[in-house]
Parts: structure tokens; C-alpha cells; sequence
């Protein structure tokens, strides 16, 4: 991934490297909200406490 954005700022495309570079960020930041919703879901049905996560 850094390799593509550092690609796309060395050929003078800063703002499309940026665009690219924060894209990936918020895919990953995402992924971990999604991965810890499970987790307190899962810890929940475990529990017997009630989560609706579908």
C-alpha cells in the first residue's frame, strides 16, 4: 500500500497519494471497530448479557 502511494507522489501526484494513503487508513481503522463489536458481542452472548449485533 505505501509503496502505490509513495509511487503516486513521486510521479508529482501528491494529493491522489494522500487520497490513497487515507483510504487505506479508514479501511483499517474501520476493521478494527468491526473486529471489537464482535468481540464485546461475542463476550456478551458468552455472558448471557443481550447484544443485537447483526
Amino acid at each position: 500500500m505505501y509503496h502505490l502511494t509513495d509511487e503516486l507522489y513521486l510521479k508529482g501526484k501528491p494529493l491522489e497519494a494522500l487520497a490513497l494513503f487515507d483510504q487505506a487508513r479508514l479501511a483499517s481503522h474501520v476493521g478494527v471497530l468491526v473486529h471489537t463489536a464482535r468481540l464485546s458481542a461475542s463476550s456478551c452472548a458468552f455472558t448471557g448479557g443481550q447484544a443485537d449485533v447483526h
